[in-house]
């Protein structure tokens, strides 16, 4: 009779396994497999005969639960002959399972102590840097923030023979002073309403205050409660710019959101942990009163609502250049199309006017389009076309015109262009908005997100910052001329984004 085909597995050398197992890594479980594994108690090609061997069994079983037709007997004893096997076969698998487990946790525990190794290296060498920056890297996350209701220098790390160096951003102009167009220079449709003058003004110090290197810590429901800003400019100019700074800042950003919020129950009255001193209490309800927070039913929510931002005056300023050659071109097509001018500012809150900008959800160009819109709008197929800026433009004029016909007025029309026409009708067709205020005053359950809710007031701030950027940066461009320099025509320095 012929001898039925198994496969032997070579025995593998011992010098292929780990030789030495740490101790404490391996339970007995794993050390006994492995010496199994290894040869003095067993081996891989016994365990792998058993797997063969009971698969071959199992196989036999089965023909002849086949063979024997249905007489109960056979059948029933032939099943339990199929489940017997079949345990031993999975016991077979589990064996040999084991023993590559052992090899892999022995391996894994190798590689910890290799790396545990490493960053011991890692942390002598951290102790072998400069002071100033070892002084930082210990320094609390809490010595970022300049809260608004401290009157102090904002900067207590590094003294500076330039005491203007480590100062918080000052305005070169009051930015309110803007908000009422002094000069006529925005149409009558985009004027800032008493409502919206709070948001308007924050987004405002946002493009023309706070560069990328600073936080603005405010309120989610209300952007104009302001509770200070995270400096990071310390951060990035002795580490420099990269992944490693970067977790740094998100770090100082997640501990002092934290550190904010304890203190704000401690001042509200909801937690009284004893560690915040009765002056700096009555100085944040002072602060908390002087916004109107303290009068709200929902005090208690504020805690719930701190939120930051990063500032853009850096990538307002670059917009700014970008967009020279651009705008003329995108106000002649909504001349063209009977559309205020004014409108030709969304790219500067959608993309900053950069034509190569990429979303995370995929919207494209200058206009932010969304790959099915941009087909539908554009009538093509081609990529090229979806994202050149002045096919972009035209399709942009169409549709605003579209949104227009089926919304009350333009703000609810421009922040249709953010949320979707269709989501913004049906709130205007539920809750009988009138206009773009309305639109803020819908329970947040049924309402637009924080992007949709402000989509349009930061639309008004950058047609305000645009409208008077002469004005507004006059200072930090210098002798500079600016009427140039904003039309394209001559640059920017290359430090006036050097943070």
């Amino acid at each position: 009779m012929k001898a039925p085909n198994i496969i032997y597995l070579p025995p593998i050398p011992p010098s292929h396994i780990v030789q030495s197992p740490p101790k404490d890594g391996i339970d007995r479980l794993a050390q006994r497999l492995l010496k199994a594994y290894t040869g003095k108690r067993a081996t891989a090609q016994t365990g792998m005969d058993t797997c063969l061997e009971s698969r071959r069994e199992c196989r036999i079983a089965a023909s002849a639960l086949d063979s024997f037709g249905k007489d109960p007997l056979i059948v029933k004893r032939t099943k339990r002959l199929h489940r017997t096997l079949q345990k031993k076969l999975s016991r077979s698998y589990l064996f040999l399972f084991a023993i590559f487990s052992a090899v892999t946790i022995a391996s894994l525990d190798l590689a910890a102590n290799r790396t545990n190794d490493s960053m011991k290296v890692a942390i002598n060498a951290t102790a072998n840097v400069p002071s100033p920056a070892q002084a930082l890297m210990k320094q609390p996350a809490w010595d970022y923030f300049h809260p608004a209701w401290k009157k102090e220098s904002p900067w207590r790390l590094f003294p500076s023979a330039d005491s203007n160096e480590f100062r918080l951003p000052t305005p070169t102009a009051d930015l309110s002073d803007f908000l009422t167009d002094p000069e006529n220079k925005i149409e009558p449709e985009f004027e800032v309403t008493p409502g919206l003058k709070r948001r308007t003004l924050f987004w405002m110090e946002i493009y023309a205050k706070y560069s990328s290197r600073f936080k603005v810590v405010h309120d989610r429901t209300d952007p104009g409660i302001q509770y200070g800003v995270i400096d990071l400019r310390p951060l990035y100019r002795v580490f420099g710019s990269g992944p490693a700074t970067e977790v740094r800042a998100a770090e100082i950003e997640r501990k002092v959101e934290k550190e904010l919020k304890l203190r704000l129950s401690q001042a509200i009255g909801l937690t009284n942990s004893g560690t915040m001193s009765p002056q700096e209490r009555d100085e944040i309800r002072t602060f908390l009163s002087a916004a109107g927070a303290l009068s709200s039913p929902e005090t208690a929510k504020l805690i719930e609502s701190v939120r930051s931002q990063t500032g853009q005056r850096d990538m307002f300023l670059q917009a700014l250049y970008r967009s020279g050659n651009l705008l003329p071109h995108i106000e002649s097509v909504f001349r063209r199309n009977n559309l205020p001018v004014a409108l030709a500012r969304i790219p500067f809150v959608e993309s900053s006017f950069n034509v190569k900008a990429l979303s995370s959800v995929g919207a494209v160009g200058i206009w932010q389009f969304m790959p099915e819109t941009a087909r539908q709008m554009s009538r093509s197929d081609q990529n090229s076309h979806w994202v050149d800026p002045l096919r972009q433009t035209a399709s942009a004029a169409r549709l605003l015109q579209i949104y227009r016909s089926i919304l009350p007025d333009w703000g609810t029309t421009v922040t249709s262009y953010n949320s979707g026409v269709g989501r913004v009708r049906h709130i205007v067709q539920r809750y009988h908005v009138k206009g773009v205020d309305g639109l803020l005053l819908v329970p947040s359950t049924d309402g637009l997100g924080f992007a949709g809710q402000n989509f349009y007031s930061e639309f008004l701030a950058a047609n305000v910052v645009e409208a008077y950027k002469e004005q507004i940066f006059s200072r930090m461009l210098g002798n500079i001329d600016l009427t140039q320099v904003f039309k394209g025509t001559v640059p920017f320095p290359k430090d006036i984004c050097d943070l």
